[in-house]
């Protein structure tokens, strides 16, 4: 009996061994089954993308023959990796329809016997006289210094667009123009609405707050700094403040003095600063100027500064208009600017460079005289702010007249390589024109993409800061953006080492709507956040340009998906050679690499480019999927 019963109990567990295969088989047929099939409705959907696109363009133009669809259709479908298929196109008076049959190959079924999924689409579109629905269309139009030779070209192929724009009737068409560099110009004129007029973002002069002051000496004559014996300037803060430990053996007397000769007088700022200095009856009686408080020392600039102050401070010039980036996520979104201060803009204030490279580095923005408010202690030697000359706001005492250039193309001052300001959505085609007449290139800078889109996607849209945007949902107009640019992204770097580190006197690099370079650096107060030390292999100035990128991939993202009832479409054209990175930027941007992406490689090609662009707008209008 035992060993019957060892025995069934043998078989029964063989039984129970073999279902349970049966069964594992079934479970993992039917799981792959459904990655296969998921796959295959991928495939389907990529096909009729095609199906649509190659529907559209053949009926789009009537000269157009079934060859040239079939060639149209087999270009877009070798991007896919699963390129196995079979095209037919009927092409019968104004109607075109296109087949597109493939097989999806299968991974797991094909353990079972099925090796493909047999995968079918087609498309049938019309052609329709005239637009279908209005447009309104943003020109981001790259005018950086290294357009400098271009601009004719771009002007001229621009114009031709505008013209075929046009010819759908001024009343159905509106056009908006955004010339771009590393900032964007929304006009001096803007409403104070969409500003932080009182410094409550924390952006404004962010590379001037908090900056201790430095004593230096500078000889008057090469040879030498005459307190040291060497060619550096001999350096310290500002010290002997009350309460502290002298500098040298001087006591107060060698700071009181260097404070008795900054001169505020007529400076708006001048409450700022005064509000940081304290004075102490055992020595305020003596001097003209208080000291700093124990806790000020060593003496700092003020911790809120205000731009449209500094500008104030300036007597011989204004804002133009320029803007700088909004803090992260504002700076690629088109929030309207509201009750939080970061969602409002601050204006664009490039400060005055150093005095110490001013006669060898000619590209330096120096405007103002670093010593402007101290007197010379001795006619050898010159007092002078090192390490903070940039950064000092001591020298914008509002009396003293700038070296303001504010027109052409190699501008000086606070608005330098600020560019003419946009062009709201008009209809009127003779002002589109003038704009573009107008246009010109500016030095400076670098290139900022994210914020010609940014500032594309704020002209076309409904709302605040710009409002001649129709509603998304309005069924009857269209809204587009036309990207052109000729460059990556990136801060103007002005010189570097051998081993590609920027050289001391470019550490900051030029100024961008994101401020210097060396903004672009963890910290409080930063708009741009990425940790250099994370990467040390990675050049600092090619952090920069990932980081732009960054910025440019998401708002092209937040443009295309702004209302699905009616998404904004994206255009972009790519002038010149350039590197993998910078292509699959601009084409990964636009709506659909194959009807919406055109890189030009030469200028002499952007005429073309724009013309068939026009032509996709128009005619995309005209040529509708009817089945």
């Amino acid at each position: 009996m035992a060993s019957s019963f060892v025995g069934f109990t043998r078989a029964t567990q063989g039984n129970i061994a073999i279902m349970t295969g049966l069964l594992f088989g079934m479970v993992a047929m039917a799981a792959g089954g459904g990655v296969d099939m998921a796959s295959a409705y991928e495939y389907r959907s990529d096909l009729q993308a095609v199906a649509d696109r190659a529907a559209i363009y053949g009926a789009r133009d009537e000269e157009r023959e079934e060859a040239d669809v079939e060639t149209f259709a087999i270009e877009a479908l070798s991007k896919y990796e699963r390129n196995t298929f079979d095209i037919t196109v009927d092409k019968s008076g104004s109607e075109v329809t296109v087949r597109i049959d493939g097989q999806s190959e299968n991974r797991f079924m094909g353990l079972f016997g099925m090796r493909t999924i047999d995968v079918g689409v087609e498309s049938k579109a019309a052609n329709v006289p005239g637009l279908v629905t209005d447009i309104e269309v943003a020109l981001v139009l790259d005018v950086t210094e290294s357009m400098a030779d271009d601009m004719p070209a771009l002007r001229e192929a621009a114009l031709e667009l505008v013209n075929q724009l046009y010819e759908a009737g001024e009343e159905r068409v509106k056009i908006s123009v955004v010339p771009y560099t590393a900032t964007v110009n929304i006009g001096h004129d803007a409403s104070m609405d969409w500003m932080d007029t009182n410094a409550q973002n924390a952006h404004h002069a962010i590379e001037s707050e908090q900056v201790m002051v430095k004593q230096c000496i500078v000889p008057s004559v090469p040879g030498g700094n005459t307190a040291t014996g060497n060619t550096t300037p001999g350096c310290s803060a500002i010290c002997g403040c009350a309460g502290q430990a002298a500098c040298g053996g001087g006591g107060d007397g060698a700071s009181l003095d260097i404070l008795d000769g900054l001169r505020y007088a007529g400076s708006p700022i001048l409450e700022k600063i005064a509000a940081l200095i304290t004075p102490t009856g055992a020595i305020a009686g003596s001097h003209s100027y208080p000291v700093p408080a124990a806790t000020a020392c060593p003496f700092y600039t003020p911790n809120e500064i205000n731009n449209f102050d500094l500008f104030d401070a300036i007597p011989n010039t204004d804002w133009m208009g320029c803007v700088e980036a909004r803090p992260a996520p504002y700076d690629v979104t088109d929030v309207a600017p509201g009750s939080d201060a970061d969602s409002k803009f601050v204006p664009f204030f490039w400060a005055d460079d150093s005095d110490r490279y001013a006669d060898t580095e000619t590209w330096l923005n120096n405007y103002l005289d670093d010593n402007i408010g101290l007197e010379a202690e001795a006619p050898a030697q010159v007092p002078n702010w090192y390490l903070t000359q940039r950064a000092s706001i001591y020298k914008y005492d509002g009396v003293t007249p700038a070296d303001i250039v504010e027109m052409g193309a190699n501008m000086k001052g606070p608005n330098r390589s600020c560019p003419a300001p946009i062009l709201p959505l008009t209809s009127s085609k003779a002002t589109v024109v003038q704009k573009i007449n107008d246009l010109t290139h500016r030095n400076g800078g670098g290139t900022v993409i994210s914020e010609g889109l940014a500032w594309g996607w704020r002209a076309v849209s409904p709302g605040e800061p710009f409002s001649q945007g129709v509603a998304y949902d309005n069924p009857e107009v269209k809204k587009i953006i036309i990207l052109l640019s000729d460059g990556a992204n990136a801060v103007q770097q002005r010189g570097e080492k051998a081993d590609g580190m920027p050289v001391d006197k470019d550490v900051s690099g030029d100024y961008t709507a994101y401020g210097y370079a060396s903004s672009f650096t963890n910290g409080q107060r930063r708009r741009a956040f990425f940790d250099s030390a994370s990467n040390p292999g990675t050049p600092y100035f090619k952090q920069i340009r990932e980081y732009l990128d960054e910025r440019t991939q998401l708002v092209c993202e937040n443009i295309k998906t702004a209302d699905e009832r009616n998404p904004v479409e994206i255009y972009s054209v790519l002038v010149g050679d350039h590197d993998q990175r910078t292509e699959k930027l601009l084409s990964d941007c636009a709506t659909a690499e194959i009807t919406h992406y055109r890189n030009a490689s030469q200028m002499t090609e952007l005429k073309e480019a724009f013309a068939e662009v026009a032509t996709d707008i128009i005619g995309a209008g005209r040529a509708r999927i009817i089945q």
